[in-house]
């Protein structure tokens, strides 16, 4: 088991925003929080990222119990994608690919030719090799998104998390992006994406949590929870299950 949470619970103030949360996730598993803007998805991702802390409850992560690892062991076991970024200088992909080695090679170190070709082995995985010498500055948004998840893959951490990845993507590169993530898992990494697109949850995850605030939250097998009346309670719009292509995919009413 990969990452294990407990009995945790998270308050602003005398709002709550996590209220004894439980969930299990595998290696080579994925986990969706899906849930409208504003329920507490970030949340959940910012305490796992060390950027809040744990208020009540247990995570042990990769067998570890997360309060007794240090900042620099959390980064080496989990490797995180933003759901964008604008960089003040202008790199070669390559070299913003190599940034996600800081926590090894050191800030001002060289990188060795093994470090290199970490870089390209990655951006492979990502499908944006062919990418490497651009400038950064040159890249579309689908583009840029591939070398942030070549750059959180370099150091192969044990688990992914990743902040609405396909936001403010174009149809295809969203595509693009769920097929990666489906070849992470098979490369044995762990990921946790959160979204406010049922669809994507439903074509990629294996495990979804619902958060619906002081509600409370729905966790299970993806197929299984991520049904009607479950997403009505949660958006407070009607879906439907619609094939397309050949595929079942799952939409707003309106949408069709």
């Amino acid at each position: 088991m990969v990452l294990s949470i407990s009995g945790l619970n998270f308050n602003y103030g005398k709002k709550v925003i996590l209220k004894d949360l439980n969930f299990n996730l595998n290696q080579g598993q994925t986990l969706a929080i899906l849930g409208p803007n504003g329920i507490g998805k970030s949340t959940l991702l910012r305490i796992l990222l060390s950027l809040l802390p744990l208020q009540s409850g247990e995570i042990i992560l990769n067998g570890q119990n997360f309060k007794e690892l240090s900042l620099k062991e959390r980064a080496k076991l989990i490797g995180y994608v933003p759901q964008s970024e604008k960089p003040a200088f202008a790199f070669k992909v390559v070299d913003m690919i190599m940034l996600g080695k800081n926590a090894s090679i050191g800030l001002f170190n060289t990188p060795s030719k093994k470090d290199f070709e970490d870089a390209r082995q990655a951006a492979i995985l990502a499908g944006c090799e062919h990418l490497l010498e651009q400038k950064i500055d040159e890249l579309s948004g689908g583009q840029m998104q591939l070398v942030l998840i070549a750059r959180a893959i370099i150091s192969k951490p044990k688990l992914l998390i990743m902040d609405e990845p396909t936001s403010f993507l174009d149809t295809t590169h969203q595509d693009e992006i769920l097929s990666l993530i489906s070849r992470l898992n098979h490369q044995g990494i762990c990921v946790i994406f959160s979204s406010h697109y049922a669809d994507h949850v439903f074509m990629v995850s294996h495990q979804s949590l619902l958060l619906n605030g002081e509600q409370g939250y729905i966790y299970g097998d993806t197929q299984k929870i991520l049904n009607q009346q479950n997403l009505y309670n949660l958006f407070k719009k009607e879906f439907i299950l619609a094939q397309i292509e050949g595929k079942t995919r799952i939409l707003p009413r309106w949408s069709i």
